[in-house]
């Protein structure tokens, strides 16, 4: 929920060796919050900013881990990534708002 994602959440450089792939996996799943996308920044609320900045920074962080890492990843692990892609990638868009623009 989003209110997980606000929780602070420790890095993985604070975290024991053999707690960052459960680390790993707690940050993807967070990064399985969705938001609304079809707001303007008007529109949307302080948590939904807060929550997409939140979730931009985990995502890089996530990025980050994956490439200094030299560990191979689990199946178990590989899963919950291809799930946090299919989530964020395969998502219903909104509707174009305006008049159709023809060149």
């Amino acid at each position: 929920t989003i209110k997980d994602l606000l929780k602070p959440s420790p890095t993985f450089q604070e975290t024991p060796q053999n707690g960052r792939v459960r680390l790993f996996i707690e940050k993807l799943r967070l990064c399985c919050v969705m938001f609304d996308w079809s707001k303007d920044g008007e529109q949307q609320s302080q948590i939904d900013s807060r929550g997409i900045e939140v979730k931009r920074q985990l995502l890089l962080e996530l990025v980050d881990f994956v490439g200094k890492s030299k560990a191979v990843f689990s199946e178990h692990v590989v899963v919950e990534i291809m799930k946090m892609v299919r989530i964020n990638l395969f998502r219903n868009l909104p509707p174009k708002v305006g008049p159709p623009h023809f060149d």
